[in-house]
């Protein structure tokens, strides 16, 4: 049996102190990968080391979970995170890691391939072990071509996934992880200062990675009407969405749809505007702490998975919602 069946790492990756979604489908990857051989499944966390953390990734498929501490890190440092890593991997001998396929986990895991000259593949789109070998599923030209490629080394093999490719797999609140920490190893002449990070606007970050979104639908009536949504979401710092059909009618662009042929999100919050919540759309969001909804039908579906329903115009009520959240931020 090929190692990487057996012992499968996970890079989790979060942000403000939140877990991405994404980390937890890599994790149900590695579980079912790790199965196949009777193996472990571990998290790799960078700095986030608290008990929700560790719970929350035990539930979603690891065995042990490994906290590099950063302290006071101001956020991602590649040279130090590449030697640190590096050294773990090494020292460990995962036969396979997973990373997203995010600006983090894309990034790091070239910095180790070229570091110490290991396989990786990019952007997989299925993991199979066949025999207890690696087979890895890569689509190319657009998606147009499948390609099916083997490691041709023992090495650990690094492999990136882009969210929503593979899915979430069941949760099990039951099982528990063991952890370890591990000091962050500074590599002696490092080649790369981080000094400090910037910010982009919320309203366009990854919906993937929003911890609070809102959501434009048909009800808005019109595309001018949208500014009302991107004006909400400002005030909230949060990022805009949209259903296919705000998309289709160019009232935003393919990256802003949410649903099952858009993107799938687990914010803090959700506030849907306008939309009566068709299947399509709320896979992709039901999974929401919080959900609002905003619309006239108080039939309509969206209100049934709703948090807080609201009867209203979205329109009309969008103002003034805004308005107090810029207050109430002002007054904090």
């Amino acid at each position: 049996m090929n190692r990487a069946a057996k012992n499968v790492w996970v890079l989790a990756d979060h942000m403000d102190g939140r877990l991405n979604p994404v980390s937890f489908e890599l994790l149900s990857e590695a579980r079912r990968i790790a199965e196949e051989g009777s193996g472990r499944v571990e998290a790799v966390v960078f700095g986030l080391d608290d008990a929700d953390t560790v719970s929350r990734l035990a539930h979603n498929g690891a065995d042990r979970v490994r906290i590099i501490e950063t302290g006071p890190s101001a956020g991602y440092d590649p040279d130090a995170y590449t030697e640190a890593l590096g050294g773990l991997i090494e020292a460990e001998g995962p036969g396979l890691v997973l990373f997203p396929a995010n600006s983090t986990g894309a990034d790091l895991a070239a910095r180790l391939a070229a570091a110490r000259s290991w396989p990786i593949f990019p952007k997989a789109a299925n993991i199979r072990t066949p025999d207890g070998e690696l087979e890895i599923t890569r689509t190319l030209a657009a998606g147009k071509v499948h390609a099916q490629v083997t490691a041709a080394t023992p090495d650990p093999c690094l492999v990136t996934i882009a969210p929503d490719v593979i899915g979430l797999g069941d949760v099990d609140p039951s099982r528990e992880a063991t952890v370890v920490r591990e000091p962050l190893v500074r590599p002696d002449a490092p080649l790369i200062e981080v000094l400090g990070f910037t910010k982009g606007d919320p309203r366009t970050v990854d919906l993937t990675e929003a911890e609070k979104v809102v959501s434009a639908g048909r009800g808005m009536g019109a595309a001018e009407n949208v500014k009302l949504v991107e004006d909400l979401a400002g005030a909230l710092g949060g990022s805009v969405g949209g259903t296919r059909v705000a998309v289709d009618l160019g009232w935003l662009p393919k990256a802003r749809q949410v649903g099952q042929t858009g993107k799938t999100v687990q914010p803090r919050l959700y506030v849907a505007c306008g939309l009566s919540g068709a299947t399509q759309h709320t896979m992709g969001m039901k999974q929401s702490e919080t959900i609002v909804a905003i619309n006239t039908d108080p039939s309509a579906p969206i209100f049934k998975i709703s948090d807080l329903a609201v009867t209203a115009d979205a329109v009309e009520l969008l103002p003034v919602l805004t308005k107090k959240c810029r207050q109430a931020s002002v007054e904090v």
